[in-house]
């Protein structure tokens, strides 16, 4: 059944009028809030909508006139419809922690990861071991960043997976106390998360940005950010090319896709190559400017490149 929710404005935005200086919040009373993001400094929050089924998280996602909120509930997923309010695309399922860009989006459902292209919805992870903490972030090239750790008192994260809706495709590892983070969102491509108050808090009502650095991630310099009973955000993040992509623009690996070798061309010395699975394993080592995949399965992996000066950086192949 469909359930219609209280729209408080309508429309209740310009698709992508303000995307490079406007994000949202929702709190515990489902108001959608709207802020101004200028030179680290935030203002504004007036009400613009509201969600009155229990919503647990929210992010804003589509393309083109279909460019919308979608809010996580403990009935499923909520999308806001212009012609008829919010209504149930997922039931039956409780979701939180979501996150969306374009067509791309993300939620858990108890310990697992789910992604829904707009039409239907498939597993991309389990984390029983570990709790996504600090909801997920989409970037712009449709991956979900999820902070992992424990599920203790203190919560402490302790590593930064990034998705694509196959599954795993990098791994970073980060340390820190992220009891009271309640959202992440990227805001022109840069990765932040969101933390209150509450017992065992540190960084307490800020904005934090995280970056890569190397083959770690860590965070930034807190910038001040009071939401009274906030636990999620979202942007429209319009940009193209992730700041945390880590891409090197003077490498080449050709052919990609390959059914055996790949060669890697460059200006910068390169130390090693290493080889994930989708999965996160890793599965080769060297030192030479090419990789032999004509033993491997067919699918996609991630190489990481590490060059003289000891800095990351990742690419995708496709093994054909």
């Amino acid at each position: 059944m469909l359930k219609k929710l209280l729209f408080l404005m309508f429309p209740i935005f310009s698709i992508g009028q303000n995307c490079t200086s406007v994000f949202w919040t929702i709190n515990t009373n489902g108001d959608i809030r709207e802020w101004e993001f200028n030179e680290n400094v935030i203002s504004g929050g007036n009400v613009i909508a509201t969600n009155e089924f229990f919503p647990t998280g929210i992010s804003y996602c589509g393309t083109g006139d279909d460019t919308t909120f979608y809010c996580t509930n403990t009935d499923g997923l909520a999308k806001y419809d212009t012609n008829i309010g919010w209504i149930n695309v997922i039931n039956n399922i409780e979701g939180v922690n979501n996150g969306g860009y374009a067509n791309h989006h993300y939620y858990m459902n108890e310990e697992t990861l789910k992604y829904f292209n707009g039409t239907s919805t498939s597993t991309v992870a389990y984390l029983a071991n570990g709790l996504a903490v600090a909801d997920i972030a989409v970037d712009s090239l449709g991956r979900a960043w999820v902070f992992v750790g424990n599920d203790g008192a203190p919560i402490m994260t302790t590593s930064l997976r990034v998705y694509n809706s196959s599954g795993l495709i990098a791994s970073y590892p980060i340390s820190f106390n992220s009891t009271a983070t309640y959202g992440a969102m990227f805001f022109n491509d840069v990765l932040y998360i969101a933390k209150t108050t509450g017992q065992f808090a540190v960084n307490e009502n800020t904005l934090t940005p995280v970056t890569i650095n190397g083959s770690n991630a860590q965070l930034g310099t807190p910038i001040p950010f009071n939401c009274i009973g906030c636990q999620d955000v979202a942007s429209c993040n319009v940009n193209q090319l992730s700041v945390n992509d880590n891409t090197i623009t003077d490498a080449i690996l050709s052919p990609n896709p390959t059914s055996d070798f790949v060669n890697i061309s460059s200006k910068i010395q390169v130390k090693n190559l290493k080889v994930f699975s989708n999965d996160g394993r890793l599965i080769k080592v060297t030192n030479e400017n090419f990789i032999d995949l004509s033993n491997f399965s067919q699918g996609v992996y991630l190489v990481s490149i590490t060059t003289t000066s000891n800095d990351v950086y990742t690419k995708l192949i496709v093994k054909k």
